[in-house]
């Protein structure tokens, strides 16, 4: 405590990991599904395996272990590297997602961070483009989401997708299939 009174609040003593690849991708999560959608697209990047990792953070972790180590065996095939991480000082069934991101922070170790979210297709250049950025440069997206049946989630980045579409626009083209 402070001569105040106040205490100060300090991150956990856990040493960072060394650096030892490109891009650490930080994935929360915390949603039952669109995991699948994700890891999928990942898997599609043309950026060299070896040289990204995914830090999977789970507030559903004990209950997804096993199916998170199947999950390894079919990422082997596509070299996917994926850790899959319980949230550090979880506060189940809140979702923190704070808690969630520092936890994967603090495990990364890449040389730079790419935070998404599951249900998110990159189209597969996506982290090869941030892997060469400049070492001083932050990227930021917006984040929308929009109330659609997962299977309706086309991960194709074909032109239409490419423009940014607004989420109207895009509920629209989901409702004509496209």
């Amino acid at each position: 405590p402070q001569v105040d009174g106040t205490v100060t609040p300090t991150a956990p003593e856990v040493p960072l990991e060394p650096r030892t690849c490109d891009v650490s991708v930080i994935l929360p999560t915390w949603r039952l599904g669109g995991l699948d959608v994700t890891m999928k697209a990942l898997s599609k990047q043309t950026l060299p395996a070896n040289k990204f990792e995914v830090v999977l953070v789970d507030a559903l972790h004990r209950w997804r272990a096993d199916e998170m180590r199947r999950w390894r065996v079919i990422s082997s095939t596509t070299n996917l590297h994926v850790r899959h991480l319980p949230v550090d000082n979880s506060i189940f069934p809140v979702s923190a997602h704070s808690r969630f991101r520092n936890t994967a922070i603090r495990a990364a170790r890449g040389h730079r961070l790419v935070f998404l979210s599951d249900y998110t297709c990159p189209p597969p250049d996506f982290l090869e483009k941030h892997a060469v950025l400049p070492k001083d440069t932050i990227g930021l997206t917006p984040y929308i989401r929009t109330p659609m049946d997962p299977a309706t989630v086309n991960c194709s980045h074909d032109a239409k997708f490419e423009k940014g579409l607004g989420v109207w626009e895009v509920i629209e083209l989901a409702q004509r299939g496209d």
